[in-house]
Order: C-alpha cells, then sequence, then structure tokens
C-alpha cells in the first residue's frame, strides 16, 4: 500500500489569506472560500504567498479569485492563524475570516490544536472536518 496522498486542485472563488481555513463553494465545482464563522472545514491555505515577494503589485494572499488555491487537505499538519487565544489540544472551528477559534457545542470543528497561542499567532494544527 501506498504512503503517496494527491491534493485535490481548487481554484480560489475569492481572496484567501495564508494560514486559512478554506470551504468548498456551495454554488461552483472545485472552487475553495475563505470560510464564514462555523462553516464545515475542507482544508488550511498554504503559508506562503500566491505571488513572489518583493514584486510590483505582488500580493500576501494565499491565493486570490480565479487562481490555484494550493492547501493542506484534511489529515494534515500545518499552521493555522488564530481569531482567539487557545490551548493545546482544543478542537477549533472557523471565526467570521477563517482564523481558528476554540470550537464550542454544535459548531463544525476544523482540527486540533498542537500547541496552544494567541490571536493572530499561527499555530500547528491537524486538520480535521466534523460536527461537534
Amino acid at each position: 500500500m501506498s504512503g503517496y496522498v494527491t491534493t485535490p486542485n481548487l481554484m480560489a472563488g475569492g481572496d484567501i489569506e495564508p494560514c486559512r481555513f478554506i470551504m468548498l463553494h456551495t454554488a461552483n465545482d472545485e472552487t475553495a472560500l475563505q470560510p464564514t464563522a462555523n462553516a464545515q472545514v475542507y482544508g488550511v491555505s498554504w503559508e506562503g504567498s500566491y505571488d513572489a515577494p518583493g514584486l510590483p503589485g505582488a500580493v500576501t494572499r494565499a491565493a486570490y479569485s480565479g487562481h490555484p488555491c494550493p492547501f493542506f487537505p484534511i489529515g494534515s499538519y500545518c499552521l493555522l492563524e488564530l481569531g482567539a487565544s487557545v490551548t493545546r489540544g482544543a478542537e477549533l472551528a472557523s471565526d467570521s475570516v477563517g482564523r481558528g477559534v476554540t470550537a464550542t457545542t454544535g459548531q463544525n470543528v476544523g482540527g486540533v490544536a498542537e500547541q496552544s497561542g494567541t490571536i493572530g499567532q499561527r499555530i500547528r494544527l491537524l486538520v480535521l472536518s466534523k460536527a461537534k
């Protein structure tokens, strides 16, 4: 049995910041969006910027509308930007801009925090997708 995992190719349906949860677009196939609060998570955008840094007109987003959206799928370990303080081991949900916050009862879980951190920090995360 191979350990090779394929990642689906998704296009960004809007601007997506680095290290944020992503969700599937409900109206367009093979399209990712930066999620709203408590969205069903499909993965986490990569930590790099789409454009090379320092170039005139370069953007710092991981992806922008109509371009490929590189991401870490469910089951991956990656970095996630936090929208509030979290404790290592906490199940995380998406806030209104795709950052990680501690999931409460009834929220969709997007991953488990491998580190503690505060708002704006990037922490290690195991990407999951489940209803709490």
